[in-house]
C-alpha cells in the first residue's frame, strides 16, 4: 500500500469515526491551537494543528508516532471538524500561512531508512534566512554531516534557531523534534560510557559486583548493555541467564539513583520464579500481583522495587499500572506480544517508562512481523512505519501469500543498537555437552489400524485439484494431521475402545535405564496434557518418584511441584506440557525426553533449555521419540525449515530467505505433500 493510500485510509477513518470523537480546543477562538481529542475507545490524545494544509501537525497517539506519514485519523478528524464548524476562519489561515512561507523554516522528523530531522522551506525563502538554514541543513533538507554529531544535537538546534531569527526569519521546531534531539544526544553519551566500562570488563579491570552471587563476564557485559541502552532487547540463548542480567541492571541503575519502581510482565507460570530469583540474587523488595481487584490494588500500592504480574492482568489493571508509573518495564518471554493486533499487545505498547527491557530467546518464531511488533514496544520509530517495513521486506506471490523475506541485513543493522544476542557456544565454553538422539519406533497394531485410514484420506485430499479445495477441506485436513500425531503417541487418544502405544513402552524402558539404574533425573515433555497422564501411568510401575506439571495448575501448586523435583532426591522424573515448562530452571535434570515434537523449533529449544543452561554440571542427553514412516518423521523436516528464518535473522549473514509457499490452499497442499513424503505437483 502506497504512502498516499495510507494517508487516505486515515482520512476515511476520520470521516467514519468523527461522530464518536469529542474535540476540545484548549485555546478557543484560535485555529492553530492544541486540541484534546477523546476517541470512542475512551483514550484522549493531544492534537497540535500547526498548518491545516501541510503535513506539519502532530498527535500524541501511537499511530502518529510510528507511521511516518505526518498525520493520523485524529489530526484528520480535527481538520474536518474545523472546516465544518469554522469555515471562514479555516480558509483564512491559508493566506496567512502563505505569507509566512517567505521567511519560515519548519523542522520535522522524517523516516528515510532511519528517523532523521529534516528542514522544509519554500523555494522563495528570503536569502538571509536561507543562508542561515543552509549552514546547518543541505538543500535536500538533511542535516549536513559536520552538523550531525548527536553529542551536540540540542546545541545545534539552538544555534540554528538563533541564526534564523537574527536573519529575520521564523523557525518551527516541534516538541517531538526537540525530544528526538535530546534522546539522540543522551544516547550518544550513554553509548560512550557503556563502551568505556565494557572495555574495562573485557580487560578484567572491572567487575560488576551488584548481586549476592557473582556474574559471568558475558553477563556483566549484558548488564551494562541493558543499563546504558535504556530500551533494549536481550535475545540470549535460553539458559544464559537473561533474568539475572535484568536484575543486575536494575540494582546497578538503582544504585546510581536512576530508577525506583520496576514492573515485570511475564507468563503467569513464571511469576513466582521471578520472585525467587530476585530474592536469591538481590536484597530488593518484590510483590507478586494476583488475587481480586481490591487485593491487587493494595499490592500495587505496597511500594516494592519489583512488581510482577502476568500478561493477562494488563487488560484488567491498565489504570493501576499507569498509576504505578514504573521507571522500567521488563517483558519476559516477550513473544507474547508478537501479534501486534491483539488488545493486550496494544495496551502494553501504550505503557510508558523511561527504561524498557524485552527478554526472549525467541524474538522471532515464524514471521518477520513478530520481530517488528516486539521492537516497536522499545522504539516506535526504529524500524519505520509498519506499512513501509512490510512492503520493503516481505515477498508475496500473485495471490498475496508470503513466500519469503528480503533485506534482512538492513533489519539486523537497524536493530543492532538495541539488540544483544549470545549463543551458548559463544560464551559458555565450559557448558556441558548436549547429545541429541532420535529413537525410531514402529506403530503397534492398534495404532496402525487407526493411522492407515487417516493417512489414506489425507493422501486422497492431496490428489484433489487445487481449484476444488474448500474451507471445509482445510479444516478436515488440520483435524487429520492432529489425529495422526496423537495416534503416534497412543491409540487411546483418538479411540476410547482401543489401546496401544509403542512410545509408552519405550519410554518405560528409557526411564528404567537412565533414571532407575543410571541415577539421573529426567524431564519428559509432550504437547498434550492427556499424554502426561499416560506417561504417569506408564511409569507408575517403576520404583521412582515423579511429578506432573501442566498449564492448568495454580501457581502455588506449580511451585510446590518444582521445589519437590529440585529438593527431593527420590523425585527423579518431571513430566510436563510445553505450557507447563515455559521459562523454568530445571538443571537438576540432565536427561530430556521428547515424547512428541512441537511444530515450532523455538518450543523444542525451550524444552531442552530447561536443563541445558547455566548451573548444569553434567552432559545433557536429549532423546526424541519418533514413529518411523509416519507424519512424525516429516515433522523433523518442517522444524528444520522453520529454523531457517530465525537463523537468517540472528545467527548468519543470509540477506534473503524463500519460504517456498504460495496461496493458502497451495501452502496447505505443500504441507500435506511434505507430511506424506510426496512431491508438490498435481
Amino acid at each position: 500500500m502506497s504512502r498516499q493510500r495510507q494517508i487516505e485510509v486515515r482520512k476515511e477513518r476520520a470521516r467514519r469515526e468523527l461522530r464518536r470523537y469529542r474535540i476540545t480546543n484548549t485555546r478557543p477562538g484560535e485555529i492553530l491551537s492544541l486540541y484534546r481529542v477523546k476517541s470512542g475507545s475512551g483514550y484522549t490524545y493531544d492534537v497540535e494543528i500547526r498548518n491545516p494544509f501541510e503535513l506539519e501537525n502532530r498527535c500524541s497517539c501511537p499511530d502518529y508516532e510510528s507511521n511516518g506519514l505526518g498525520t493520523c485519523k485524529h489530526i484528520e478528524a480535527v481538520l474536518i471538524h474545523l472546516e465544518r464548524e469554522h469555515p471562514d476562519e479555516f480558509r483564512a489561515q491559508r493566506a496567512r500561512l502563505a505569507e509566512e512561507k517567505a521567511h519560515k523554516v519548519v523542522l520535522q522528523l522524517a523516516y528515510e531508512d532511519e528517523t532523521v530531522i529534516k528542514a522544509s522551506f519554500d523555494p522563495a525563502l528570503e536569502k538571509p534566512v536561507r543562508k542561515a538554514v543552509e549552514a546547518t541543513f543541505a538543500k535536500s533538507g538533511r542535516l549536513r554531516q559536520a552538523k550531525a554529531d548527536p553529542r551536540h544535537m540540542v546545541e545545534t538546534l539552538d544555534q540554528l534557531e538563533k541564526a534564523v531569527i537574527k536573519a529575520g526569519g521564523q523557525v518551527q521546531i516541534g516538541v517531538e523534534v526537540r525530544e528526538f534531539a535530546q534522546d539522540w544526544q543522551r544516547q550518544a553519551e550513554r553509548e560512550a560510557e557503556m563502551a568505556r566500562l565494557m572495555e574495562q570488563v573485557q580487560a578484567s579491570q572491572l567487575e560488576i559486583d551488584v548481586l549476592k552471587l557473582p556474574l559471568y563476564p558475558y553477563q556483566m557485559l549484558g548488564t551494562l548493555f541493558l543499563a546504558f541502552t535504556q530500551r533494549a532487547l536481550l535475545g540470549d540463548d535460553m539458559g544464559l541467564g537473561k533474568t539475572v542480567q535484568a536484575i543486575a541492571a536494575v540494582v546497578f541503575l538503582k544504585g546510581q539513583g536512576k530508577l525506583g519502581r520496576v514492573l515485570i510482565i511475564c507468563p503467569a507460570s513464571l511469576k513466582l520464579q521471578w520472585a525467587k530469583e530476585i530474592q536469591r540474587f538481590s536484597d530488593e523488595s518484590v510483590t507478586v500481583i494476583g488475587g481480586t481487584k481490591a487485593k491487587r490494588r493494595k499490592q500495587y500500592a505496597e511500594g516494592s522495587t519489583f512488581a510482577i504480574l502476568n500478561y493477562e492482568l494488563v487488560l484488567r489493571d491498565f489504570d493501576l499500572i499507569q498509576a504505578l508509573a514504573p521507571d522500567l518495564i521488563i517483558l519476559d518471554e516477550a513473544q507474547r506480544i508478537k501479534n501486534w493486533r491483539a488488545k493486550t499487545t496494544q495496551l502494553i505498547k501504550n505503557l510508558t517508562s523511561e527504561y524498557a527491557y524485552v527478554l526472549t530467546g525467541t524474538p522471532l518464531e515464524n514471521k518477520l512481523d513478530e520481530l517488528y511488533s516486539i521492537v516497536q514496544f522499545l522504539d516506535r520509530r526504529l524500524l519505520g512505519p509498519a506499512w513501509q517495513f512490510i512492503a520493503e521486506h516481505v515477498i508475496r506471490d500473485e495471490w498475496g501469500a508470503i513466500v519469503g523475506y528480503r533485506g534482512l541485513d538492513k533489519v539486523k543493522r537497524k536493530i543492532a543498537p538495541i539488540f544483544l544476542r549470545r549463543r551458548k557456544d559463544q560464551v559458555l565454553h565450559d557448558l556441558p555437552e548436549r547429545i541429541d538422539s532420535t529413537y525410531y519406533l514402529d506403530l503397534e497394531p492398534a495404532q496402525h489400524r487407526l493411522y492407515v485410514p487417516r493417512e489414506a484420506e489425507l493422501r486422497s485430499m492431496f490428489n484433489v485439484p487445487r481449484e476444488d479445495w474448500t474451507p471445509e477441506m482445510t479444516g478436515r485436513l488440520l483435524q487429520l494431521i492432529t489425529e495422526m500425531r496423537e495416534i503416534c503417541d497412543a491409540a487411546q487418544l483418538v479411540s476410547g475402545g482401543m489401546k496401544g502405544s509403542s512410545k509408552m513402552a519405550e519410554l518405560s524402558a528409557i526411564v528404567e535405564d537412565w533414571v532407575v539404574d543410571g541415577g539421573h533425573k529426567a524431564l519428559v515433555f509432550t504437547q498434550w496434557e492427556r499424554v502426561t497422564r499416560l506417561v504417569e501411568e506408564a511409569l507408575g510401575g517403576l520404583p521412582v518418584g515423579m511429578v506432573r506439571l501442566h498449564g492448568g495448575l495454580r501457581l502455588k501448586e506449580r511451585q510446590r511441584i518444582i521445589d519437590r523435583f529440585h529438593q527431593d532426591p527420590d523425585c527423579r522424573v518431571f513430566i510436563s506440557t510445553d505450557a507447563g515448562g515455559l521459562g523454568l530452571n530445571l538443571q537438576a535434570a540432565d536427561v530430556v525426553i521428547n515424547v512428541d515434537l512441537p511444530w515450532n523449533p523455538a518450543k523444542l529449544e525451550q524444552r531442552i533449555g530447561r536443563a541445558h543452561r547455566i548451573g548444569q554440571k553434567n552432559a545433557v542427553n536429549v532423546i526424541n521419540l519418533v514413529v518411523e514412516n509416519t507424519i512424525e518423521e516429516r515433522v523433523l523436516e518442517v522444524i528444520y525449515q522453520k529454523q531457517q528464518l530465525f537463523a537468517a535473522m540472528f545467527d548468519t549473514d543470509i540477506d534473503e530467505i524463500n519460504l517456498a509457499a504460495r496461496s493458502r490452499v497451495e501452502e496447505m497442499r505443500q504441507l500435506v505433500a511434505s507430511l506424506l513424503g510426496e512431491g508438490a505437483g498435481g
